[in-house]
């Protein structure tokens, strides 16, 4: 809830700013850039301070029950990366018709996405809903996707900013699906039984 106050606090300040006529600067971005890096860092080196969906590609099962899921971990997943693709192929051509391809939209636009991803996590995920159909957000295939679809909108703006945060982010998807293809046992409950290790949830 504390990440999702903070990510909603910088989409009404970046909401603010562009309203005033005033430029997103330097401060605001520096932020974004400063919490988003952090938060990938967490992801791309082996810990344990960050929640059990978001850090399964990293550790082997200690007390496997198979040696492969029976279940198709990847239920959904392309058919979730072409309605993202499908849908900020909209976003960037209603920018463009409406002369707001610019790059204090672009963060808004990331923030929102932000905002929506830590909601999805703490109320209902359309994601999992439609798509995926998995137990919970600890055992969702697409976790670690999260922050590459949150930069998405930076791809037409590079610069140092947005090229850093891509890079990073891409890397953090490499290393979720590298992990995902080759060892599948870790992304399934059956295979898993740490994924809900004293959940209580039917």
């Amino acid at each position: 809830m504390i990440t999702l106050v903070f990510r909603l606090m910088l989409l009404i300040v970046a909401v603010l700013l562009y309203l005033n006529g005033i430029s997103s600067g330097f401060i605001l971005p520096a932020i974004v850039w400063l919490h988003l890096v952090i938060g990938m860092m967490f992801r791309l080196i082996p810990n344990k301070r960050i929640s059990p969906g978001a850090r399964k590609h990293f550790f082997a099962p200690e007390k496997p029950t198979l040696i492969q899921p029976k279940t198709n971990i990847h239920k959904g997943t392309v058919a979730i990366a072409i309605v993202w693709i499908v849908l900020n192929a909209f976003i960037f051509l209603l920018m463009h018709l409406t002369g707001l391809l610019i790059f204090e939209i672009a963060l808004m636009v990331l923030l929102f996405y932000s905002v929506c991803d830590v909601a999805f996590i703490q109320f209902t995920c359309p994601f999992r809903l439609i798509f995926m159909r998995n137990r919970c957000c600890t055992t969702c295939r697409i976790y670690n996707w999260d922050f590459l679809m949150m930069v998405t909108p930076l791809i037409l703006f590079p610069s140092l900013f947005s090229l850093s945060l891509i890079t990073l982010a891409f890397a953090v998807f490499i290393r979720w699906e590298y992990a995902a293809w080759r060892y599948p046992e870790r992304f399934a409950i059956e295979t898993n039984p740490q994924l809900c290790e004293g959940c209580e949830a039917k």
